[in-house]
Protein backbone atom coordinates (compact mmCIF):
# COMPACT_ATOMS: atom_id res chain seq x y z
CA UNK A 1 0.00 0.00 0.00
CA UNK A 2 1.29 3.03 -1.22
CA UNK A 3 2.00 6.11 1.44
CA UNK A 4 1.38 9.61 0.94
CA UNK A 5 3.73 12.85 1.10
CA UNK A 6 3.47 12.31 4.96
CA UNK A 7 4.26 9.15 5.30
CA UNK A 8 0.97 7.84 6.22
CA UNK A 9 -0.60 4.75 5.10
CA UNK A 10 -4.46 5.74 4.18
CA UNK A 11 -6.39 3.28 4.96
CA UNK A 12 -10.19 3.16 5.44
CA UNK A 13 -12.33 1.61 8.70
CA UNK A 14 -13.20 -1.27 6.66
CA UNK A 15 -10.10 -2.15 5.18
CA UNK A 16 -7.12 -4.21 6.03
CA UNK A 17 -3.51 -5.42 5.36
CA UNK A 18 -2.95 -8.64 5.21
CA UNK A 19 1.00 -9.69 5.05
CA UNK A 20 1.67 -13.44 4.72
CA UNK A 21 6.04 -14.01 4.08
CA UNK A 22 6.64 -11.49 1.47
CA UNK A 23 2.99 -11.03 -0.22
CA UNK A 24 0.99 -7.89 1.08
CA UNK A 25 -2.70 -8.15 0.46
CA UNK A 26 -5.06 -4.79 0.81
CA UNK A 27 -8.24 -6.20 1.82
CA UNK A 28 -11.56 -3.93 1.76
CA UNK A 29 -15.04 -5.22 3.27
CA UNK A 30 -17.58 -3.47 0.61
CA UNK A 31 -20.72 -5.36 2.45
CA UNK A 32 -21.65 -8.30 3.97
CA UNK A 33 -20.76 -10.66 1.20
CA UNK A 34 -17.95 -9.00 -1.06
CA UNK A 35 -14.47 -8.26 -0.42
CA UNK A 36 -12.05 -6.45 -2.56
CA UNK A 37 -8.46 -7.72 -2.61
CA UNK A 38 -6.30 -5.43 -4.17
CA UNK A 39 -7.57 -5.01 -7.35
CA UNK A 40 -9.83 -7.57 -7.67
CA UNK A 41 -13.61 -8.26 -6.25
CA UNK A 42 -14.74 -11.54 -4.37
CA UNK A 43 -17.59 -13.11 -3.23
CA UNK A 44 -17.27 -14.36 -0.08
CA UNK A 45 -19.05 -16.37 3.05
CA UNK A 46 -17.08 -16.73 6.57
CA UNK A 47 -18.61 -19.63 8.61
CA UNK A 48 -17.38 -20.68 12.27
CA UNK A 49 -16.55 -24.77 11.96
CA UNK A 50 -15.27 -25.07 15.01
CA UNK A 51 -13.54 -23.37 17.58
CA UNK A 52 -10.73 -21.48 15.83
CA UNK A 53 -11.77 -22.89 12.78
CA UNK A 54 -13.40 -21.11 9.76
CA UNK A 55 -14.44 -22.23 6.25
CA UNK A 56 -14.11 -18.96 3.82
CA UNK A 57 -15.21 -19.26 0.86
CA UNK A 58 -14.21 -16.62 -2.19
CA UNK A 59 -15.72 -16.92 -5.07
CA UNK A 60 -15.73 -21.31 -6.01
CA UNK A 61 -12.63 -21.42 -3.57
CA UNK A 62 -12.87 -22.96 -0.51
CA UNK A 63 -10.13 -22.21 2.31
CA UNK A 64 -10.49 -24.38 5.93
CA UNK A 65 -8.73 -21.95 8.50
CA UNK A 66 -7.67 -22.83 11.80
CA UNK A 67 -5.32 -20.70 13.84
CA UNK A 68 -2.77 -22.31 15.50
CA UNK A 69 -1.57 -19.55 17.62
CA UNK A 70 -3.16 -15.68 17.51
CA UNK A 71 -0.61 -13.38 19.42
CA UNK A 72 -3.40 -10.84 20.07
CA UNK A 73 -1.33 -8.66 22.47
CA UNK A 74 1.16 -8.55 20.46
CA UNK A 75 1.82 -5.08 19.08
CA UNK A 76 3.48 -6.57 15.79
CA UNK A 77 -0.41 -8.54 15.09
CA UNK A 78 1.53 -12.10 14.42
CA UNK A 79 -0.92 -14.78 13.46
CA UNK A 80 -0.26 -18.60 12.85
CA UNK A 81 -2.47 -20.56 10.98
CA UNK A 82 -3.26 -22.93 9.15
CA UNK A 83 -4.97 -23.17 5.71
CA UNK A 84 -5.82 -26.38 3.89
CA UNK A 85 -3.17 -27.95 5.99
CA UNK A 86 -0.50 -25.81 5.11
CA UNK A 87 1.29 -23.52 7.95
CA UNK A 88 1.43 -20.00 7.41
CA UNK A 89 3.09 -17.02 9.94
CA UNK A 90 1.76 -13.53 8.93
CA UNK A 91 0.12 -10.37 9.86
CA UNK A 92 -3.47 -8.82 10.07
CA UNK A 93 -3.86 -4.77 10.57
CA UNK A 94 -6.92 -2.92 10.83
CA UNK A 95 -7.78 0.64 10.29
CA UNK A 96 -6.78 1.24 14.14
CA UNK A 97 -3.26 -0.49 13.89
CA UNK A 98 -1.93 0.91 11.21
CA UNK A 99 -3.56 4.58 12.78
CA UNK A 100 -1.62 3.48 15.68
CA UNK A 101 1.89 2.58 14.05
CA UNK A 102 2.18 5.31 11.79
CA UNK A 103 1.66 7.59 15.08
CA UNK A 104 4.27 5.68 16.28
CA UNK A 105 6.61 6.44 13.55
CA UNK A 106 5.97 10.25 13.09
CA UNK A 107 6.42 10.30 17.31
CA UNK A 108 3.33 12.55 17.57
CA UNK A 109 1.46 12.18 20.92
CA UNK A 110 -2.51 13.50 20.42
CA UNK A 111 -3.59 16.55 22.41
CA UNK A 112 -7.13 16.52 21.18
CA UNK A 113 -10.02 13.67 22.37
CA UNK A 114 -9.92 10.60 20.06
CA UNK A 115 -13.49 9.59 18.93
CA UNK A 116 -13.77 6.30 18.61
CA UNK A 117 -15.95 4.79 15.74
CA UNK A 118 -17.87 2.07 14.44
CA UNK A 119 -15.29 0.49 11.01
CA UNK A 120 -18.31 -1.19 9.96
CA UNK A 121 -21.60 -2.00 10.60
CA UNK A 122 -22.45 -4.43 13.54
CA UNK A 123 -23.81 -4.62 16.91
CA UNK A 124 -22.30 -3.81 20.18
CA UNK A 125 -21.26 -6.90 22.07
CA UNK A 126 -19.78 -6.08 24.78
CA UNK A 127 -18.39 -2.25 26.67
CA UNK A 128 -14.97 -3.21 27.71
CA UNK A 129 -14.44 0.18 29.68
CA UNK A 130 -16.71 2.92 32.18
CA UNK A 131 -16.64 6.52 31.73
CA UNK A 132 -13.72 7.71 33.96
CA UNK A 133 -11.63 4.72 33.26
CA UNK A 134 -7.93 4.95 32.01
CA UNK A 135 -7.14 3.51 29.16
CA UNK A 136 -3.37 2.82 27.23
CA UNK A 137 -2.90 2.98 24.04
CA UNK A 138 -3.99 -0.53 21.94
CA UNK A 139 -6.50 -1.48 24.88
CA UNK A 140 -10.10 -2.53 24.27
CA UNK A 141 -12.69 -0.40 24.54
CA UNK A 142 -15.59 -2.28 22.72
CA UNK A 143 -16.44 -5.61 21.11
CA UNK A 144 -18.15 -5.32 18.11
CA UNK A 145 -20.13 -8.01 16.20
CA UNK A 146 -20.16 -7.93 12.24
CA UNK A 147 -20.55 -10.14 9.69
CA UNK A 148 -20.41 -13.17 11.73
CA UNK A 149 -17.35 -12.04 13.82
CA UNK A 150 -16.28 -10.75 17.12
CA UNK A 151 -14.01 -7.19 16.52
CA UNK A 152 -12.21 -5.30 19.21
CA UNK A 153 -12.37 -2.10 18.51
CA UNK A 154 -9.37 -0.38 20.61
CA UNK A 155 -8.72 3.05 21.96
CA UNK A 156 -5.41 4.48 19.44
CA UNK A 157 -4.08 6.73 21.96
CA UNK A 158 -3.66 6.84 26.08
CA UNK A 159 -5.77 8.45 28.24
CA UNK A 160 -9.08 8.06 29.67
CA UNK A 161 -12.70 7.44 28.54
CA UNK A 162 -14.72 10.69 28.60
CA UNK A 163 -17.96 9.77 27.00
CA UNK A 164 -19.51 6.50 25.66
CA UNK A 165 -22.32 6.95 22.96
CA UNK A 166 -23.59 3.46 22.97
CA UNK A 167 -25.08 0.72 24.59
CA UNK A 168 -24.33 -3.29 24.77
CA UNK A 169 -26.96 -4.72 22.22
CA UNK A 170 -27.41 -1.67 20.18
CA UNK A 171 -26.89 -1.53 16.49
CA UNK A 172 -24.74 0.63 14.93
CA UNK A 173 -23.75 1.87 11.51
CA UNK A 174 -20.27 2.47 9.98
CA UNK A 175 -18.73 5.39 11.15
CA UNK A 176 -20.57 6.46 14.24
CA UNK A 177 -19.22 7.34 16.95
CA UNK A 178 -18.91 4.88 20.31
CA UNK A 179 -16.65 6.45 22.54
CA UNK A 180 -14.46 9.45 23.27
CA UNK A 181 -11.08 9.20 25.20
CA UNK A 182 -9.52 12.43 26.62
CA UNK A 183 -5.42 12.13 26.25
CA UNK A 184 -3.65 12.39 29.02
Amino acid sequence: MAKDETGFIPMNPNQYLASFGTSVYTVTLLDDNRARIDDEIYLFDLAETGQGQVSLKLNDAVFEISAIQHEDDSEDHLLHVRVNGNLYDGRVEDHQALLKRNALQRGQRSTSDQTVRAPMPGKVLRIEVSAGDPVAAGSGLIVLEAMKMENEIKSMIAGSVKTILVDAGRAVEKGEPLIVIEPG
